[in-house]
């Protein structure tokens, strides 16, 4: 099991969860049902999976979303939960 690493990007967490487990971006996209080009944005910071493919990511690689995605649902509960402050 791989240590956390706060300090990673989400691409960087998902290029380490696939190579760990010795896939390629090809078998990756495979089971994720997504394209290899999507793959390669995702781990190069370009764009962020929607949240079907965080799902799927996370059953690929035997994860709870929280593993991988922490900060982007702390992110996302923020912007629900706190309401819009005007500005004076």
């Amino acid at each position: 099991m791989l240590e956390k690493d706060v300090s990673l990007s989400i691409g960087q967490r998902i290029r380490r969860e696939r190579i760990y487990l010795c896939l390629s971006q090809a078998e990756l996209a495979e089971m994720v049902k997504t394209s290899t080009s999507s793959i390669q944005r995702w781990e190069n910071d370009k764009t962020l999976p929607h949240l079907y493919h965080r799902k799927q990511l996370c059953t690929a690689f035997g994860k709870r979303v929280e593993e991988i995605f922490s900060y982007l649902i702390e992110d996302e509960y923020a912007m629900r939960n706190h309401p819009h402050r005007p500005t004076a």
